[in-house]
């Protein structure tokens, strides 16, 4: 991090950890200065930087569906650049019919997607 110019370096001079990080929506980082460091000894203990994580949006070559006996969604994974992300069941809603499913994501996952079955 550079802060007043310095250049200061992780685990020596600070930690971060964040806040409400895990879904869409905002979020916080936060850097504690070590005791040793010179923003601390100037009375800069922490700082605290907001910002926001955007939903994904997905796109039906991302999908993944298993499906049980009676044709149904029983589970649903979402591949991003080699990141799987396991859907939950607040995360989508859906509609089929014996030759397409449609998808609707909301949450931390966007868009709709039409599947043929």
């Amino acid at each position: 991090i550079v802060y007043k110019g310095t250049m200061y370096k992780y685990g020596t001079d600070y930690k971060m950890r964040f806040k409400k990080n895990k879904n869409s929506g905002s979020a916080t980082a936060v850097i504690k200065w070590n005791k040793e460091s010179t923003p601390y000894s100037e009375g800069v203990k922490s700082i605290s930087k907001s910002f926001t994580i955007l939903p994904k949006t997905v796109s039906d070559n991302m999908i993944n569906i298993t499906r049980n006996s009676k044709g149904k969604i029983k589970g649903l994974t979402v591949t991003d650049g080699g990141n799987v992300i396991k859907a939950k069941k607040k995360d989508y809603s859906y509609t089929y019919s014996e030759d397409a499913f449609t998808i609707t994501f909301r949450n931390n996952l966007k868009g709709e997607v039409k599947l043929s079955s």
